[in-house]
């Protein structure tokens, strides 16, 4: 679920920041961060709670919300960073600055609490110390062969098949099932009805939610952020990518390809929200 997460929001933030060196850097640098930081945080506070599978399995369930709430305002991200933008063009900020404080609002919670729940996860199951270093050991394992299993599943079958989207809802999904498991083979009251209500909850979410605006998603604000600068508000910011009809839109292997007809009649495919060919002025390309 972690590495369908990463990949998914890789390809998802690359189409607000664009697909640079930096892009790539930035985004790795604030999972490892967020890993990092939810890891010493358990490693400080973890003597203040009870560490048992319950334990575990709400920190799951924090996950799987986090992820759901992420998904929730992706939309405005492209917005956040176009009212951001100026203040990086004179330098007020870095440019990278920026990039970290889009990528931080959308991945930073989720991976503390990945970096969290791991070792909780390990400390209410190795309970007994002769074996703690086997136990460990079979754990990691497993993980790891999770990981490349997460891999492979997003890079050959649900982003291209099904989108960068649905690998979130897929990713959400699975840590809410994990919660419930957990929380189930714990020994607290009431176990039952709340590995329900995580289930009921994540399914409700997916059900009820919005799904993403192709518009905005294709705007392109790292290339064309100039031409929303009028947008004083987040309507006014949808009004203006909405100005474009979809023709086309699809995750693809190795990126995010649009076609789109302007009100003056121009045609242009866009590769991860940079135009690359038109019948105007990218016809050359």
């Amino acid at each position: 679920a972690s590495m369908i997460c990463q990949i998914s929001w890789t390809r998802l933030l690359i189409l607000f920041i664009g697909s640079s060196t930096y892009a790539y850097s930035v985004i790795l640098l604030v999972f490892i961060t967020g890993l990092s930081l939810g890891s010493a945080a358990f490693s400080k506070f973890g003597k203040y709670f009870k560490t048992d599978f319950f334990t575990a399995g709400t920190f799951y369930a924090a996950l799987s919300g986090f992820i759901a709430l992420g998904m929730y305002y992706t939309g405005f991200l492209p917005y956040i960073f176009v009212r951001i933008l100026p203040f990086a063009v004179i330098r007020v900020i870095p440019v990278e600055l920026l990039y970290v404080l889009v990528c931080s609002a959308m991945i930073f919670m989720p991976t503390f609490f990945m970096g969290a729940a791991y070792p909780v996860f390990i400390s209410a199951a190795t309970r007994n110390n002769e074996i703690i270093g086997e136990n460990v050991g079979i754990y990691t394992g497993i993980n790891t062969l999770g990981s490349i299993a997460g891999i492979l599943a997003s890079i050959f079958v649900i982003i291209p098949r099904f989108g960068i989207e649905t690998g979130l809802i897929a990713a959400g999904m699975l840590y809410a099932i994990v919660s419930a498991a957990l929380m189930l083979n714990s020994k607290r009251g009431h176990r039952v009805y709340l590995s329900g209500g995580v289930i009921l909850l994540a399914i409700s979410f997916n059900a009820f939610r919005k799904p993403w605006d192709p518009s905005i998603l294709s705007s392109g604000v790292f290339v064309y952020a100039p031409e929303y600068r009028e947008a004083k508000s987040f309507r006014d910011f949808k009004f203006i990518a909405g100005r474009n009809d979809i023709l086309y839109y699809k995750d693809g292997n190795s990126a995010t390809v649009s076609v789109l007809h302007s009100p003056v009649n121009e045609r242009f495919l866009r590769i991860n929200g940079k135009t690359d060919a038109s019948w105007e002025m990218d016809m050359n390309t």
